[in-house]
Order: structure tokens, then C-alpha cells, then sequence
């Protein structure tokens, strides 16, 4: 298993760990260990992380819902109301749920986004996630036109790390900011895209979703 699905992936969490709170990173979920980078400076990862308050998703993970499940509570959702009508009683779902289970803040700009074009999805992959412009095109060819697979993601993110260690050791500090902003939006796109923006294809996301990682200052908003 790669560091990227290390890091998006959840764990049980006991009675004495405290679940973490917006703008947290847990750290062990951010930052797994790698046998070939070191990375003795982290901050520069954590800062955007807890900036973004999506450290909570840290701490769920991409679960496949039967068709069974889906049907049953669609039996149950009353358009009138909204709400799921259960034998127990009446269910509604409010942002406070939201808080709770995936702890995000309840703030910030509603998304207001189109879906883009292959042409547009292959500028962004090159120029905000790194990729070869070839590659970027076979890659949109391959994941249903302006999409970008997991798997990708991936390895977009552990080339990125492997890249910024040796710009630092040369002492190119233009680069090693590059490679870094690319692997922190691979990471972040990799993070949303398997817990909050799932879609039937389990393997890939929409890229529409990466204007909002384009600039990293930014990301809380």
C-alpha cells in the first residue's frame, strides 16, 4: 500500500484517542513513514493540511454501499418532509451530522462549479499537479475525458516527494516549492476524492474539483 492510501485511510478510534478537531492533522495519518525520503521538515505539509481544516477526513475512509442499503433508505426518504422515516422513528440529517462524522467546519464559500473540458483538464494536470503533458492526455483518454484516476494520484504524489528532497539537497528552493505544492494538491485531491466527492466509479475524480487546491493560500475558503 502506497503512503498516499496510508495517509486518506481511517483507523478504530479508541476511548482514549482524541478524535481530532478542524485544522488538525492527525500526524500519523499525514506523514507515514517512507523508507527512501526522509522528511525531517514537515511543516511545510502540516501548516496547508491544518490550514485546510480536512484533517478530519483523515479519519474516514471510501466504503462501497450495497445497492440493497442505498435502496432501502431511498424507501424511506420522504421527499415532504426531508427526512428518512425509520421504525424507530424520524431521522433528519443536518450540518451539525456533517461536523460529527466527518469533522469539517460549516463555513466557508457554497461550491459553485461547471464541469470542464479535456483541453482545460490537461492544462490543470500539468500545470497545477505536475504531470507530463502526454501523459495528461492519456490520461484523460483512459479516465473518461476530464478525470484523473487514484491510482495516478498516487504516483504523481511519491514522484513529487522524491523530487522536492533532491531540489532541497541541490539548494534549488524554486523547485522544491513546485514539487511540493504539486504532491500537497495530489495529496489533498486524493484525500476529498475518496471521502467526500465518490463517485460510481471508484476509481477516479472529476478534475473540475482541483480549482479549489490551484491556490494552496487559499484552501480554507
Amino acid at each position: 500500500m502506497s503512503r498516499l492510501s496510508r495517509a486518506s485511510s481511517s483507523r478504530e478510534v479508541t476511548q482514549e484517542e482524541e478524535v481530532p478537531k478542524h485544522g488538525e492533522v492527525p500526524k500519523e495519518e499525514v506523514h507515514p513513514e517512507h523508507d527512501d525520503v526522509a522528511q525531517e521538515d514537515t511543516e511545510w505539509f502540516n501548516d496547508v493540511v491544518a490550514g485546510s481544516e480536512l484533517g478530519g477526513l483523515c479519519c474516514t475512509i471510501y466504503v462501497t454501499i450495497s445497492h440493497a442499503k442505498q435502496g432501502a433508505f431511498a424507501e424511506r426518504w420522504n421527499k415532504e418532509t426531508p427526512s428518512f422515516h425509520f421504525s424507530v422513528g424520524e431521522l433528519t440529517i443536518t450540518l451539525y451530522d456533517v461536523v460529527c462524522l466527518l469533522h469539517l467546519p460549516i463555513r466557508g464559500r457554497l461550491y459553485d462549479h461547471s464541469r470542464i473540458q479535456r483541453v482545460e483538464a490537461i492544462e490543470w494536470m500539468v500545470d497545477y499537479l505536475g504531470m507530463n503533458p502526454y501523459m495528461a492526455d492519456y490520461e484523460c483518454k483512459i479516465a473518461n475525458e476530464a478525470h484523473v484516476k487514484f491510482s495516478t494520484l498516487e504516483e504523481l504524489y511519491e514522484h513529487h516527494l522524491v523530487a522536492a528532497a533532491g531540489a532541497e539537497d541541490e539548494g534549488d528552493a524554486v523547485f522544491v516549492e513546485y514539487h511540493r505544492d504539486c504532491a500537497l494538491r495530489c495529496w489533498l485531491m486524493f484525500l476529498v476524492s475518496t471521502s467526500l466527492f465518490v463517485d460510481k466509479s471508484a476509481t477516479y475524480v472529476d478534475l473540475t474539483y482541483l480549482r479549489y487546491f490551484m491556490n494552496l493560500s487559499t484552501v480554507d475558503e
